[in-house]
């Protein structure tokens, strides 16, 4: 069979001396092969077609001149002489007659073949020269055919070889083209990877600029807040002049503490353009017009600038050789489009320049350098106002209303989850949307009920609160009356913490702020039968406390049978879960006066304060029977997380409890009259009446507690008497500190490419390899760093109270690196969502993408293996955001958030009510599981309520959250002698 193009040349020129009609089967044979078969089978066949007509022409050619030859003999030499071109072409000589010259041309033509002898005599009769001629011409007509015919073989033969020759030439072409089109096409890839890369980085630093832009906006408008309060007389006597000399030498010197100046001071500021490097003043140009006017376009105070100079400088974007001094302070500013414009010798386009040759210069300001502002007094520096950088201003109400709406969308969300736990799953610890039933797997408690309530409180959703809160009051004490095995640290936050909040709310209607949430005292059964059940579950739980021999306490509690026992398959305990008790039962303790709840559970605290911890950092076990910590685990995700977020909580919880309260012991009953007269003798007596009243429940005054706050005392003693503030619980600020500072030495890693900032593992301890793994989980620590550096208060109003330190500053700068990539985990995902768990890329020639999307601009610093790709409607990173937001004021965090919730609602909602957690995040649509967890409502719900919702709703300094979201009130003391001042809330 022939097998190739070229094979069947061969067959062709091998055969051609055949029959034709054997060629033409053979053709019709190739026709039955491969197209490409087919084409050359078909060149064949036009190739034999000519060949034919050629042949047909020839016979008929000699045809006629073997008929002319027989004719007379005139007619012989015309015909001869017409019989072929050739001949004609090939006259002999033209000698004496016409016979001879007949003769001559069959000797001239003869010569070509051997039998031509007689002609070449050419002397013999006109007529037999003529017919030997004429024999001559017929002999040399059948060379010629045979020359003819090697010829035409020859150029057979090469026109094979020629078509063979292009045929494979094209392939080759071909093959080339197409390897060449590969090539392109990876080069226009990565030209597009690339441009892509380059606009998200674009696009990423237009962000981190409105970031600060926001962020120096809100410190400004503050200030200016703070000095339009002041009376009028406390505002120095402020002159202008001019301060232009030379270099800009003269810096603006201010008797104002804020660094601001009034507008009634009525000045006028006129300044130096400092143009050229090296601040050298190579021209003047007008300043902006006024420094102050009715707009309150304001000079910048020196701590605004400071403050941006230590961001800036820990974001390493200082640059050597474009710093310059900040009005004699010497602090160095980075320089954005403001060092261009002042080499021109641009000053702003509204507001004057103070600052001598140091104008504070960051992305975006262009302020100027000359003009200079000089008061009686002691003097100060001011910086420079940006004409990039307006006076700040609060969101515009168009912005507002926008927020509102989304607010508005988020409450629906919960009527939609809770209409599907109502329908199908009501009693039940939670629901499973997707089969329309009830699961208990939180001791049969109705935990989504509990967990709910305090959002639905501060949604103002009252059908909903009438409904939970009733069923808390007449169903929950018979369900703990028959509970049996329920896990502590699960029910303590879940259930006695929203009972506790659910408390808090309904008694107090101070956390609402200026606007949102319920009325006070709206909804439900009074505030006290929310505390007389969490008393009821409470003293339960103390069993696994005081049924430990040692002061980690056990895991699980049988409510109906009052025992404790060690957890299932091993018996250790969670690191978390056994110190993440200390908000709830410390708080107990405050409400009942019970010291017994506050000082079972600070003791496991200063338990712990006294083991190994390396580097502040502690394994993920403890074992309940030795009190020790168990394995080298250490990681900041599942089973460690809380305990480092309540050491920061605890402390901001009870630092400012007053002493007098801490002592009071009394046996308290749980009847809802008894309940409501404690409360009331702890919120509004005295020192002396808390003492009186203790005195009258017969509680023993037996000290103030210990210096270091161990168990003396409703939640660990208030340490020495008219000791300095928070001095009995400062070992827990201390231990935080300690562990920030391991976190920072062995954990924190960054990933490749792009450099992903997150918190590693390390499974065999410190000294032991670093895993690059993340759960979501870890996402918490942004929240509690930012709380450590500003206790709650906004980045500038800490800043102007001297609380946030250069150690705070590092600390929202870890905060706002770590929530970044806690938001990434979330942007990586084909559905917009997180993952349970993340690993990171730690190989910068990697090139992989796993679980994530390719567009991504971390696509491949983050990995997501297939068993971490579920989500489980997890709250964390929501958490991250809103303390982020209402710290730093960035609006990136309510974005980001908005991104997230739009996620949710297209991915995990239930049309017939409830959401569900996934199975694959990186799939769309994702796989669904069938549950939705109880924290769904109790924390995510509620986080992206707040984030979306005004600052003023439950402050930051003013509550303390709970690892579930359920917040609870930071005691303060109002003014009064001493350390036993009254108590406020």
């Amino acid at each position: 069979m022939v097998t190739s193009f070229d094979d069947s040349i061969d067959s062709y020129d091998n055969a051609k001396s055949r029959r034709r009609g054997g060629l033409v089967k053979r053709v019709a044979i190739y026709l039955r092969q491969s197209p490409a078969r087919q084409f050359a089978a078909l060149l064949a066949v036009l190739l034999l077609l000519w060949l034919l007509s050629v042949s047909v022409s020839s016979h008929r050619s000699r045809s006629s001149s073997s008929s002319s030859s027989s004719s007379s003999s005139s007619s012989s030499s015309s015909s001869s002489s017409s019989a072929s071109p050739d001949l004609q072409t090939r006259e002999g000589g033209h000698g004496g007659s016409e016979e001879s010259g007949i003769g001559g041309r069959g000797v001239a033509v003869g010569g070509e073949d051997a039998e031509g002898g007689a002609g070449e005599r050419g002397g013999g009769a006109a007529g037999a020269g003529g017919a030997g001629g004429a024999g001559k011409v017929q002999r040399h007509s059948g060379g010629v055919d045979r020359a003819s015919s090697r010829e035409k073989g020859a150029e057979e033969e090469t026109w094979s070889d020629s078509m063979a020759r292009e045929l494979r030439e094209r392939r080759r072409q071909q093959e080339e083209m197409r390897k060449r089109g590969s090539r392109d096409k990876e080069t226009e890839g990565e030209r597009r990877r690339k441009l892509e890369e380059d606009s998200a980085r674009a696009k990423q630093e237009e962000l981190e600029i409105e970031r600060r832009k926001h962020e120096l906006d809100e410190e400004l408008e503050r200030q200016r807040e703070e000095l339009a309060n002041q009376p009028r007389d406390e505002v120095p006597d402020l002159k202008l002049r001019d301060g232009s000399r030379g270099s800009g030498a003269t810096g603006a010197r201010l008797t104002d503490p804020l660094g601001l100046v009034r507008d009634e001071a009525g000045m006028e500021g006129q300044a130096g353009g400092a143009g050229g490097a090296g601040g050298r003043s190579r021209e003047k140009a007008r300043g902006g017009g006024r420094m102050v006017n009715s707009s309150l376009n304001l000079l910048g105070s020196r701590a605004i600038a400071k403050e941006e100079f230590r961001r800036q400088w820990a974001k390493g974007r200082v640059r050597n050789g474009q710093a310059r001094e900040l009005a004699g302070e010497g602090a160095r500013m980075w320089m954005g489009r403001a060092r261009r414009q002042r080499e021109r010798g641009e000053l702003g386009r509204r507001g004057g320049a103070a600052g001598g040759r140091g104008d504070w210069l960051g992305e975006g300001w262009t302020g100027g350098g000359n003009g200079g502002v000089e008061a009686m007094g002691n003097r100060s520096v001011a910086g420079s106002v940006s004409p990039g950088l307006s006076a700040p201003s609060k969101p515009s109400l168009e912005a507002e209303a926008v927020w509102k709406e989304r607010q508005k969308q988020v409450v629906t969300a919960f009527r939609h989850a809770w209409k599907g736990y109502r329908t199908y799953a009501f009693g039940s610890d939670e629901l499973m949307p997707l089969s329309r039933g009830g699961e208990d797997g939180l001791g049969r408690l109705g935990a989504t009920i509990v967990d709910g309530l305090d959002t639905a409180m501060i949604m103002g959703l009252k059908d909903v609160v009438d409904e939970a809160g009733q069923w808390v009051a007449n169903v929950l004490p018979q369900k703990i009356n028959k509970a049996g095995q329920v896990n502590l640290f699960e029910t303590t936050i879940r259930v006695l913490g929203g009972l506790l909040s659910a408390y808090h709310l309904k008694k107090d209607p101070s956390w609402r702020g200026g606007g949102g949430g319920m009325q006070g005292g709206v909804g439900g059964p009074a505030a006290e039968k929310y505390l007389e059940v969490a008393v009821d579950l409470a003293d339960r739980l103390m069993l696994a406390f005081t049924q430990s021999p040692t002061p980690v306490p056990l895991s699980d509690v049988y409510l109906a049978q009052r025992y404790a026992q060690r957890a299932m398959g091993g018996g250790l305990s969670s690191t978390a879960e056994c110190t993440t008790l200390q908000l709830e039962f410390w708080e107990l303790s405050r409400l009942t006066g019970e010291r017994k709840y506050g000082t079972a559970a600070m003791h496991v605290m200063e338990h712990v304060r006294g083991l190994q911890r390396p580097d502040g950092l502690v394994p993920i076990y403890m074992d309940a029977d030795s009190g020790q910590f168990s394995g080298e685990n250490i990681r900041l995700g599942s089973r460690g997380d809380s305990y480092y977020e309540y050491l920061i909580k605890a402390f901001l919880q009870q630092r400012d409890h007053p002493e007098a309260l801490q002592v009071v012991t009394a046996s308290v009953t749980t009847s809802s009259a008894a309940v409501a007269a404690i409360d009331e003798q702890l919120n509004h007596t005295d020192a002396a009446g808390a003492g009186g009243a203790a005195a009258a429940a017969g509680a023993a005054a037996d000290g103030a507690g210990s210096e270091s706050g161990g168990g003396e005392g409703g939640g660990g003693g208030a340490g020495e008497s008219g000791g300095k503030r928070g001095a009995h619980v400062d070992y827990l600020v201390a231990m935080f500190d300690e562990a920030v500072g391991g976190i920072n030495k062995w954990l924190v890693a960054r990933s490749q490419p792009k450099g992903l900032t997150y918190i590693a593992e390390r499974p065999s301890g410190i000294h032991g390899e670093l895993h690059p793994k993340m759960d979501h989980l870890v996402c918490f620590l942004p929240g509690s760093l930012a709380l450590r550096a500003t206790e709650g208060r906004t980045e500038a109003e800490a800043a102007a109270r001297g609380v946030l330190t250069q150690q705070g500053r590092a600390l929202l700068e870890l905060a706002r690196n770590v929530t970044e990539a806690c938001i990434q985990m979330y942007e990586v995902t084909a559905t917009g969502l997180a993952p349970e768990i993340a690993y990171f890329n730690m190989d910068e020639n990697s090139q992989e993408y796993m679980g994530t999307r390719q567009d991504a601009e971390y696509g491949r610093d983050i990995r997501i293996h297939q068993a971490d790709r579920h989500n489980l409607l997890r709250p964390e990173t929501v958490e991250a955001l809103l303390y982020m937001h209402r710290i730093t004021g960035n609006p990136r965090y309510r974005e980001a958030g908005w991104r997230m919730f739009q996620a949710f609602e297209k991915h995990t909602r239930i049309a017939t009510g409830g959401y569900t957690s996934l199975d694959d995040v990186s799939r769309v649509p994702p796989p669904k599981r069938n549950k939705m967890e109880t924290f769904f409502l109790g924390e995510t719900l509620k986080y992206f309520y707040l984030l979306f919702g005004g600052d003023d709703v439950l402050p930051l300094d003013k509550y303390v959250f709970n690892t579930e979201a359920h917040p609870l009130p930071i005691p303060r003391l109002t003014k009064g002698s001493g350390s036993n001042g009254q108590e406020s809330q």
